[in-house]
């Protein structure tokens, strides 16, 4: 419900006499941040009161969830869960939605640490990318529509909900990256290859004299992308001009790595590079010292301060000290709806 309903509903329950002084007694009482059993009723009206009032739920680190978003995620995963044959209990559909709302806040707060934002364009880029993977946009878009409408959501709600924060953890997870200059973290390695593929059908003589006369070419100054681009044979790179972006040691085959990781930026491999796959030529495109990404999520995570402030269970309670993985928060962010073929 919007912010200008709520103010509206809420005039009217104040204009109804008998029941707008029981809530002007509340409030008077501080009864909306601090109820003596602190529970609240899921009823429209109360809820409707709670979002005006900016009741929460619960705070991370000073900040509120609030009491009236947490009822609104519960119901579509109550809807969510019963179409899946009702795997889930309250307390866990509970959990489900506290979990998504509290790792959803700490992401807005360190996206505000590190300057992150996204932009509409941004959020439509992202949709069109998962309309692409459908076999038709209009098939796509009927798709999603009958899952939102389930939800009583539409297309923006989708973006706002769901679309925004999986491409803000993305931002954020490459801007925490960044360590300030002079700092020692994790040493990663930009580089583009070549690879030329050996296999039994293939004599290795030959593939080693194709991959010698691009290492030539390229050597004699001809542009490295392009020749990837041209007779590389990795099927993931060559179309990017041999991109292999970002990488950290352990990450690459040994005989790679040990041969990206000794060139200096803009320098190629004097000799040809032979792993299992084949020959490869490798560029370096860079070099950088960055923040290990895992490790201090873990530790946001760990100094967190998450407070209920009414009596519904903290889902993290149960599984403190253990901490989640960079995978499992993203997973409450990643935009799933199933399009049918």
């Amino acid at each position: 419900m919007s912010e200008t309903v709520s103010k509206n509903f809420f005039t009217k329950v104040l204009i109804g006499g008998i029941v707008g002084v029981a809530t002007m007694l509340f409030v008077a009482s501080g009864i909306f941040a601090y109820v003596g059993a602190r529970s609240f009723s899921e009823t429209p009206v109360v809820v409707s009161l709670t979002r005006l009032f900016e009741v929460p739920v619960a705070t991370v680190n000073g900040e509120r969830i609030l009491y009236a978003d947490y009822v609104a995620d519960k119901k579509i995963i109550e809807i969510y869960n019963e179409q899946q044959g009702g795997q889930l209990d309250a307390p866990a559909i509970s959990d489900v939605v506290l979990q998504r709302r509290i790792a959803n806040k700490m992401l807005e707060q360190e996206a505000r640490k590190f300057n992150v934002s996204v932009s509409k364009e941004e959020l439509d880029a992202e949709l069109e990318t998962l309309f692409a993977q459908a076999p038709s946009r209009e098939e796509a878009e009927r798709s999603f529509m009958e899952q939102f409408s389930q939800f009583g959501w539409d297309m923006d709600d989708y973006k706002e909900q769901v679309l925004y924060y999986a491409v803000l953890q993305r931002k954020l997870t490459d801007a925490a990256k960044v360590l300030p200059e002079g700092e020692m973290g994790i040493e990663e390695v930009s580089a583009r290859h070549i690879l030329l593929l050996t296999s039994p059908k293939k004599a290795t003589s030959t593939v080693e004299a194709a991959a010698q006369a691009a290492l030539s070419r390229v050597k004699a100054g001809e542009d490295f992308a392009a020749v990837a681009t041209e007779v590389s044979e990795d099927p993931g790179s060559a179309a990017n001009g041999g991109d292999l972006g970002w990488f950290a040691r352990g990450m690459m085959v040994p005989e790679f790595e040990e041969a990206a990781f000794a060139l200096e930026p803009g320098q190629i491999t004097d000799a040809l590079v032979q792993t299992d796959y084949g020959f490869h030529i490798i560029k370096s495109e860079g070099k950088r010292q960055v923040r290990d990404v895992e490790a201090y999520f873990s530790e946001v995570f760990d100094t967190a301060q998450i407070e209920m402030t009414l009596d519904i269970r903290n889902p993290f309670e149960q599984t403190v000290p253990t901490q989640p993985e960079v995978s499992e928060v993203s997973d409450t962010t990643t935009p799933v709806v199933e399009v049918q073929q």
